[in-house]
């Protein structure tokens, strides 16, 4: 569903939104489901956000930093080792 138009090693991190809205009963099934569907999909994460409130927004978009961060710096190695041969 996600990988449609993105190449496999591009990472793609699965965001619930609007956490402050839902009632604080319904997070944690909420959650699991996200997770398992984030799972599933072959995402690399997922995070239950609010931008209202600011939960967990920082987060996101640390690990997904991260992650595209990690990836340039493996291309970036192996175009160096193959310069080297």
């Amino acid at each position: 569903m996600f990988r449609t138009h993105a190449l496999p090693d591009i990472p793609i991190i699965l965001a619930g939104t609007k956490l402050d809205i839902i009632p604080p009963e319904l997070i944690e099934s909420t959650n699991d489901r996200a997770k398992e569907m984030a799972i599933s999909q072959g995402s690399s994460g997922y995070f239950l956000t609010s931008s209202k409130t600011n939960t967990n927004v920082e987060k996101l978009v640390a690990a997904l930093l991260e992650l595209l961060l990690a990836r340039a710096k493996h291309e970036k190695l192996n175009a160096v080792s193959l310069l080297e041969q």
